[in-house]
């Protein structure tokens, strides 16, 4: 199926908008595709109509197709809850570093905020498997932000959730293929001295390995910072056919 790309687009908020969104506690901006609806929820943070933090978080629906209301739940849950992390651990941060930016550059200074922001990507709607992929962008004001990228799979037939563990015939040929792809490619991507242990964690546990399923393929990806240094980027890996049941 053709990839299909939803946006969640930036609002870069005029003064007109400030003054008036404090006295909204959410809006809602809704996209949908195939019976499945992507709504924005802007849960940003402003005081005296100061833009501190612009943070918002999807909340899917989907209908017409066969997927457990737990699951999606669950999915919801998880980038909620993300959003009203991010914003209450950085509450206080935020205004420490506006107002020492503010009085070291004062009429100079131009308007900063923190940001947390999600696009959502209906990769595969087949008859077996939907798969939806999310990236949050993050950013601090440092040098730069930084991103993850995670897939929400799920099968069509059970409804439910899947991990990649649910479509492999074997979890150690899976881990020994990783750990082969990344050594043939450790020069050209600078891996981390540690990637094999960072590696081991997804396997054991600690971790939830990151995939999704494009089509016939299913590709695992490794986060920003993961096993590589930023520059990288994200480590996608495209899993051979021959571990796949």
């Amino acid at each position: 199926m053709k990839k299909i790309y939803l946006v969640i687009i930036s609002i870069i908020l005029s003064m007109s908008l400030i003054s008036c969104a404090k006295s909204i506690e959410s809006s809602i901006t809704e996209e949908i595709v195939e019976g499945i609806t992507f709504e924005e929820v802007d849960i940003s943070d402003y005081e005296n109509d100061k833009l501190y933090q612009q943070i918002s978080y999807p909340v899917v629906t989907i209908k017409g197709i066969n997927i457990s209301k737990s699951a999606i739940d669950d999915m919801n849950k998880k980038l909620k809850d993300a959003a009203e992390k991010f914003k209450n651990d950085n509450k206080d941060d935020v205004r420490i570093y506006m107002a020492e930016y503010y009085k070291d550059n004062g009429e100079d200074a131009e308007e900063r905020f923190y940001l947390h922001q999600v696009e959502m990507n209906v990769l595969t709607n087949s008859d077996n498997y939907l798969s939806i992929t999310s990236r949050t962008d993050e950013n601090l004001l440092g040098p730069h932000g930084t991103y993850t990228i995670e897939g929400w799979n799920f099968d069509k037939k059970t409804g439910n959730k899947i991990s990649i563990f649910d479509l492999v015939k074997n979890k150690d040929d899976l881990k020994n293929y990783i750990l082969k792809w990344c050594e043939d490619h450790k020069e050209e991507l600078t891996l981390d001295e540690n990637y094999k242990d960072t590696i081991e964690e997804y396997f054991n546990g600690n971790k939830e390995l990151s995939f999704c399923i494009d089509n016939e393929d299913v590709l695992v990806t490794f986060q920003v910072y993961d096993i590589a240094p930023y520059a990288v980027g994200p480590i996608e890996i495209k899993i051979d056919s021959s571990l796949l049941k």
